[in-house]
């Protein structure tokens, strides 16, 4: 089994890799990652590489690159959102034959994304072309599958994955269990998460809008506005200014500086609550966090990610209806509700689900790859 990852320096990379090397033989895996631009974002990937464990390759090595893709018997492109890795995997059909597309999201949407960028142009033209020819397709939400279907015209045969995240690390979880069993909402100042990055597909001026009318009360916003595409500072100060206008200076925490995976989890879990009013499937991470840490969430209910938490019998509210209530329904979180949803975390993210979900998808592939051989 020789098995080629492609993955960008996001918030699950550092924990993809964990998961690798100690659920499977990091020797059959290669991660092909370039160097950390923000940080803490993936320290230990390049740093602390040992005997056994997944080697990872710098893209930038082109000549070691392009020969991995060729010799491997499997290639994982973890989100699609940069044409960089695609131009060359969609240059071979073979390749496109071994490669499973994960959807992460924002990978799909950028189908209705209005923009003058030529590097996503040119990402979604080498999409609609080729996308068509991926042996595999996974999705972390399985209604994004059918988006996918007419958006890309994919084909390929479909898993359904979820991602590790910190709170599988040994002790993160039990601690966020202990804070939400403490949370009883009689705190004074109610602790607000919004959104989980400076995007637009975020929506914050809608959600502050939705929120205004709580302005004069005792609570403290706080908005992750760390990173975002390319030019997302703008946005980002859009964000703060409007926020101010209408909560004022000290009950707006704007999040600027980037945290490692823990120091965020333990972030979100002094939150109340979370209010993501996304405009698709987006922030998932952040959510199962937030859910494990007693914190009541918001999401709108015309996205796929609404579909996915009540089909599992999450009990989230709708981000529509912030307007139409009270401050002390808005703070208050039924008990019962609370603790069923964080009973439902835990199954949902038990790391050995996740390991058996990405088991099934490289025992397919491989053995496929065998077939095709012999």
């Amino acid at each position: 089994m020789n098995i080629t990852h492609v993955m960008a320096q996001t918030m699950y990379t550092q924990d993809m890799y964990m998961l690798i090397n100690t659920c499977f033989d990091g020797r059959e895996h290669k991660f092909c990652t370039g160097h950390a631009k923000r940080k803490n974002s993936l320290a230990p990937i390049g740093l602390s590489q040992s005997e056994g464990n997944a080697e990872v390759i710098n893209p930038k090595n082109f000549f070691k690159y392009i020969k991995n893709l060729n010799e491997c018997d499997a290639i994982i492109l973890h989100g699609l959102f940069n044409f960089k890795h695609f131009i060359f995997i969609s240059r071979k059909k073979e390749w496109l034959a071994k490669t499973c597309w994960v959807i992460w999201g924002g990978d799909i949407y950028r189908h209705n994304e209005k923009t003058n960028r030529w590097g996503v142009k040119l990402t979604e033209y080498l999409k609609q072309k080729y996308a068509s020819q991926i042996g595999y397709v996974a999705t972390l939400v399985d209604k994004d599958l059918p988006l996918a279907r007419q958006w890309y015209h994919v084909t390929g045969k479909h898993f359904s994955l979820s991602y590790p995240l910190p709170i599988q690390r040994p002790g993160v979880m039990q601690k966020l269990t202990e804070k939400g069993n403490k949370k009883d909402g009689r705190n004074k100042t109610v602790k607000v998460m919004l959104g989980n990055s400076a995007t637009v597909t975020n929506c914050h001026i809608e959600a502050l809008e939705e929120l205004k009318s709580f302005a004069d009360e005792d609570l403290k916003l706080y908005i992750p506005l760390t990173y975002g595409f390319k030019g997302f500072e703008e946005y980002r100060e859009k964000v703060i200014q409007t926020a101010v206008g209408i909560f004022g200076k000290d009950k707006v925490v704007p999040i600027i500086e980037s945290m490692d995976g823990e120091t965020y989890s333990d972030f979100i879990s002094e939150m109340d609550i979370g209010i993501f009013f996304n405009d698709r499937q987006q922030a998932m991470g952040n959510i199962a966090i937030a859910l494990a840490s007693g914190v009541k969430i918001y999401i709108r209910n015309d996205t796929t990610m609404w579909e996915n938490y009540e089909g599992r019998g999450f009990q989230v509210e709708n981000a529509f209806n912030l307007s139409k209530e009270t401050f002390e329904t808005f703070r208050t979180y039924i008990p019962d509700v609370k603790k069923k949803n964080m009973a439902l975390i835990r199954k949902y993210t038990d790391i050995n689900l996740i390991r058996d979900k990405w088991k099934l998808l490289f025992l397919v592939m491989t053995s496929d790859r065998n077939k095709k051989e012999q």
